[in-house]
């Protein structure tokens, strides 16, 4: 049974209409970007903060457009588990 859900799942996230527009990550980027420092601007994080994420707000975008035509099944049951952690 188990089998059988994994597979519908993985038939269930096959990419489909992947986006190739660089143009349109880039905005959605700088969105995010401008969003995390005017956050910082207000004094609800530290700079320090504001850096380390955009550091990795790059690094994650970087990562999304490379495995963008991959289903990505093992990143989602590892990220799951780290968000669950990270909860309790």
């Amino acid at each position: 049974m188990f089998e059988r859900a994994l597979e519908i799942y993985r038939r269930l996230n096959q990419p489909k209409g992947i986006e190739d527009s660089i143009f349109l990550r880039i905005l959605v980027l700088l969105a995010t970007i401008v969003g995390v420092w005017a956050v910082t601007s207000e004094g609800a994080t530290s700079f320090q903060t504001a850096i380390l994420i955009t550091a990795l707000l790059l690094v994650g975008n970087w990562f999304s457009w490379v495995r963008r035509n991959k289903t990505n099944l093992g990143l989602k049951l590892l990220l799951t588990v780290l968000l669950l952690i990270a909860l309790a």
